[in-house]
């Protein structure tokens, strides 16, 4: 991952020693450059200080964030003079921000770095679930694709539904109609998205991962890997799933089961699942057969005792 930094000289040297346990730090000094190193990068997040930016270069900025499907962090002192290119970038660019001078801007910076998702992962997943995407209202359909793309979001379903400006209630019933299993779970499922990548190509820790991606803990974290991936965080370290295979399996899990009959291609799939998908659900029912088992016996138990 490159993180192309277009900001001032004090506050590079602070991008420099947060990200560079994180990717390769690249610092631009015009828009010009920025474009061209967006455009010819396989893997970047632009990292950027609103008050460099004209409101002309701002617009332009989220035009190319939005074309090439590359995150935004905007890392800013919220000067009034950069207020019209902040608003820009976070109404059209879906942008991260990070506020210079607060108590807590060295660990919300790693935090938003962390939070930047591979875009073949997030790309993928969007072009698997575009027919259910499709089905949403437009401002949902924009919160939740910004939210897959490029990490941004409350990853709340009230904060969801404030982004949106759909009403809660509503916005989970469009949600399942759509064909999700719930809010919840798709919410999950981008969490996955965001903290993939960081968790299979950096060595950070998956305590601070866990910590700095909103989960209560690396436990936390775990549960819902296995629960949408079905491995822990450290095997999937070791041994990435390809992109391709951890669509699938996220696909299936956060599908209404009666929606399934698609494949992440869009084709029929009524009888043969990939393997991949198979075995993760052979897996899963053994699980749940396991604990089906247990709690007769323990109820036979009880009653014996009675």
């Amino acid at each position: 991952m490159q993180f192309l930094a277009l900001v001032t000289k004090a506050a590079f040297a602070r991008v420099i020693a947060s990200a560079t346990p994180l990717g390769e730090v690249v610092g631009v000094t015009s828009l010009g450059e920025l474009d061209a190193r967006m455009r010819s990068a396989a893997e970047s997040c632009v990292i950027v200080d609103p008050a460099l930016l004209s409101v002309a270069d701002a617009d332009a900025l989220s035009k190319a964030a939005v074309e090439l499907q590359q995150p935004v962090v905007a890392y800013t002192s919220l000067t009034p003079g950069a207020m019209q290119s902040v608003v820009i970038l976070a109404l059209r660019a879906s942008a991260q921000f990070v506020y210079q001078g607060t108590p807590d801007e060295r660990s919300a910076l790693v935090r938003a770095l962390l939070a930047v998702p591979g875009p073949e992962f997030g790309g993928a997943l969007i072009a698997a679930l575009s027919p259910r995407l499709a089905h949403l209202t437009p401002s949902l359909r924009e919160v939740v694709t910004a939210m897959l793309r490029t990490g941004a979001g409350s990853f709340s379903a009230v904060g969801l539904a404030a982004r949106s400006g759909v009403p809660r209630r509503t916005m989970d019933r469009a949600i399942v109609t759509a064909g999700f299993k719930s809010t919840r779970v798709l919410i999950a499922a981008a969490k996955i998205v965001r903290s993939y990548r960081a968790i299979t190509s950096t060595r950070t820790s998956f305590k601070r991962i866990a910590a700095a991606l909103g989960y209560a803990s690396q436990r936390t974290l775990d549960q819902q890997y296995v629960l949408l991936l079905g491995q822990k965080s450290t095997a999937l370290r070791e041994t990435p799933l390809p992109i391709h295979d951890a669509v699938d399996i996220l696909v299936s899990r956060i599908i209404r089961s009666d929606e399934c009959h698609v494949t992440t291609c869009g084709h029929e799939q009524n009888a043969v699942q990939p393997r991949h998908v198979q075995d993760y659900n052979t897996a899963q029912q053994v699980v749940y057969n396991k604990s089906l088992r247990r709690a007769v016996q323990a109820t036979a138990q009880r009653i014996a005792v009675l």
